[in-house]
């Protein structure tokens, strides 16, 4: 029986690594009275709340129930490449690319997702743009490890000093006042340090490979005439700069109300409000407004090249299979989150953690908040939540330290993304790519290190300690 658990281990270790932290907190919740903040003061419950076992068949229900627009994203994710792949002029192009661009692609590719992570923090439409760049750099015959450093691991690590993170300024701005402009300059320069760094490694690191599967691409051998690639390329790009604007919250993380009322100006329009239908002020759009933009585009996309719909749905079909497995994953990295809320309530495990760290490390540390922002990356992928979470105790601090809280809950929050087993995106490209989480943790642990130690010693200067 033991020779068997090891096996699975070792077969499924990303599994098994989910079984084992949910076991912790399952017994945590025998063992640990909850409790909540209000206004500041901690208050424990009057009994503990334990996950009983109806609770253990009703979480994943009710987890698949509450964030099923991960799911649905991520399956129209798949769709999405299976019917580009049904297009040649979509193959040649990145045939082309990864043909043109060969031993730079890694560099380029770091480069980009590490920039589009500081400076926007869509992490959806990265996610989105991530299996093309993958199946460029895996056609330059570089290795699955790579490829993921490459694009998701560089997505990730770009979130730690983001100098202009949409959710984090949004969020932060709207619950706490906190202005984009606070240590910009000193965010600028911390985020080229690490992307200097972060590139550096990768590109040393980087393996050639035999040519192997790649996911979300099928390598036809037909060819394309040039100009449907200029079209092709010219429509992606666009539908890519649109999306990467009206999904920047403009107006919470920067203060600009001109987009947003853009927006409201063309729904009120008596012509362009009746052919457009409603829709999401721009700064606002989210997984759905994506998912129907996409549509919009496969549909335009099927019709200049005049794609059937046998291949239509077979592309798809094809698509949604080979990410019906990172779904599923990414689908159990949120059950942490749905079994304090929705199962203990307000007054739930996460707040008793927080109680104890803030009452052994003190609530005017910052080492406080580092290990916050770290815990967080266990239960929370939704930011937004996080931070308001946070109001029931950020509230009352020390007015002087205020300031720095943001910036060290989100390096400390990105630090645990790149590592931690419930961090969304990572456990869905693991697992798209197929590599061992703990193979993972081997390439990545000393340049974590490196880059940690910089981060900490970026907050020492600013902290003048």
């Amino acid at each position: 029986m033991k020779k068997k658990f090891n096996n699975f281990l070792k077969e499924n270790n990303l599994l098994g690594v989910l079984l084992i932290l949910f076991l912790v907190i399952f017994i945590l919740s025998w063992v640990i009275t909850p409790g909540r903040y209000i206004e500041g003061v901690y208050q424990t419950a009057e009994a503990i709340k334990p996950i009983g076992f109806f609770d253990l068949i009703s979480i994943p229900i009710l987890t698949l129930a509450r964030a099923f627009h991960i799911v649905f994203f991520v399956i129209m994710l798949g769709g999405f490449y299976g019917i580009l792949n049904q297009i040649p002029t979509y193959q040649q192009v990145v045939k082309n690319i990864a043909k043109k661009l060969d031993g730079k692609i890694v560099i380029i590719s770091s480069f980009l997702f590490l920039l589009l992570s500081a400076f926007s923090g869509n992490m959806f439409l990265l996610f989105l743009l991530a299996p093309f760049f993958i199946s460029i750099i895996m056609l330059a015959k570089y290795d699955r490890m790579t490829a993921f450093a490459a694009t998701i691991g560089a997505m990730l690590v770009g979130v730690i000093v983001a100098p202009l993170h949409s959710l984090f300024l949004a969020s932060f701005n709207f619950y706490f006042d906190y202005n984009y402009t606070n240590f910009l300059i000193e965010k600028i320069v911390a985020f080229w340090v690490l992307a200097v760094i972060y590139i550096y490694w990768v590109n040393k690191k980087k393996q050639k490979n035999k040519p192997e599967e790649i996911p979300l691409f099928k390598n036809n051998k037909q060819k394309s005439e040039r100009g449907l690639n200029f079209i092709f390329g010219f429509l992606s790009v666009l539908f890519f700069l649109f999306l990467a604007f009206v999904m920047f919250d403009w107006f919470h993380a920067l203060g600009i109300e001109g987009v947003r009322e853009f927006s409201l100006q063309l729904s009120r329009d008596s012509f362009l409000g009746l052919i457009l239908g409603r829709f999401e002020q721009f700064g606002y759009w989210g997984s759905y407004d994506l998912i129907i933009f996409m549509v919009f585009y496969l549909m335009l996309i099927t019709y200049i090249f005049q794609l059937k719909w046998e291949k239509v749905k077979e592309g798809f079909i094809w698509g949604a299979n080979q990410v019906a497995k990172p779904a599923f994953y990414m689908l159990l990295t949120l059950i942490f989150y749905y079994t304090i809320t929705h199962i203990q309530g307000q007054e739930n495990l996460y707040q008793t953690l927080v109680y104890h760290v803030m009452n052994f490390v003190g609530e005017n540390s910052l080492i406080s908040y580092g290990l916050l922002g770290f815990l967080s990356t266990i239960f929370y992928s939704n930011i937004p939540e996080l931070v308001g979470e946070m109001t029931q105790f950020i509230s009352f601090v020390n007015v002087g330290l205020k300031p720095m809280i943001p910036l060290v809950t989100q390096v400390f929050y990105a630090i645990g993304l790149i590592f931690v087993p419930t961090s969304l995106y990572l456990v869905g490209g693991l697992v798209l790519l197929k590599i061992p989480y703990f193979e993972w943790l081997k390439y990545i642990y000393k340049i974590l290190l490196v880059l940690t130690v910089v981060v900490l010693g970026f907050i020492m200067i600013l902290t003048g300690a």
